[in-house]
């Protein structure tokens, strides 16, 4: 931005003013004519940078839309079913729900309540060892 140009001069009601370049003394007022004039000006260019802004909007809304609606091509290769995720599952655990291949809020408290649960089987099952070893040496210290 060169002194108090705006970048984009459509955008120039928006942009930050230098406030020291913007006082004026008596001899550089200028008359309310030309202040309106400034003003009609001003608001145009904002309205013709919202205008654009809008139709921009409008344009990528539609492109998305059809982008979605996409016709099947002749060369489109179809998603085998085998590595899809289905919407339901049947486990041990009960049958966890999907949607677009992620689980409901359900599925997932279930799925980590069941993680909880094998994590203190794999610790109990991880101590046996040095419970065992205790009792051992308790009973040698017994018989001895």
């Amino acid at each position: 931005m060169e002194g108090n140009r705006p970048l984009f001069p459509l955008l120039a009601p928006f942009h930050v003013r230098n406030t020291t370049t913007m006082k004026t003394t008596h001899k550089q007022k200028h008359s309310t004519k030309e202040r309106t004039a400034r003003m009609k000006t001003t608001r145009k260019q904002a309205l013709l940078a919202a205008a654009l802004a809008a139709a921009l909007l409008c344009t990528l809304a539609l492109a998305n839309a059809e982008a979605q609606n996409a016709p099947k091509m002749k060369m489109t290769t179809d998603i085998p079913p085998s590595i899809t995720t289905p919407d339901t599952v049947v486990t041990r655990l009960g049958t966890p729900k999907f949607s677009d291949g992620l689980p409901d809020k359900a599925t997932v408290e279930k799925v980590y309540d069941n993680l909880d649960f094998m994590r203190g089987v794999e610790a109990f099952l991880n101590a046996m060892p040095g419970a065992s070893l205790v009792a051992m040496r308790e009973g040698l210290r017994e018989w001895a």
